[in-house]
């Protein structure tokens, strides 16, 4: 229901072309960082145990920004760690 909403507010809104949400098993089938490429932001709304695979994935993309949601303070920090060793800034 959440990902149908984005979708649909991005659409309303006038970005429904570039604006694309969907639900996506991060632990199994994370996006590769070829498809993330050439992406202005990525969010991103973990389960508690956190996207450890998907963030690899970010990391290795050429995407600028991330939001990143996260309700369990110990599986961010891991992801977060990542994120920095790969260059990005968490502010």
């Amino acid at each position: 229901d959440m990902v149908t909403a984005a979708n649909n507010a991005a659409r309303i809104s006038g970005y429904g072309e570039r604006y694309d949400a969907k639900c996506r098993n991060l632990f199994s089938d994370p996006v590769p960082a070829d498809d993330l490429n050439g992406a202005s932001a990525i969010i991103l709304n973990p389960p508690r145990a956190g996207a450890k695979n998907q963030v690899k994935q970010i990391a290795e993309s050429d995407v600028g920004t991330l939001v990143y949601v996260s309700c369990n303070p110990q599986t961010f920090a891991g992801d977060t760690s990542l994120l920095r060793n790969a260059g990005f800034k968490i502010s």
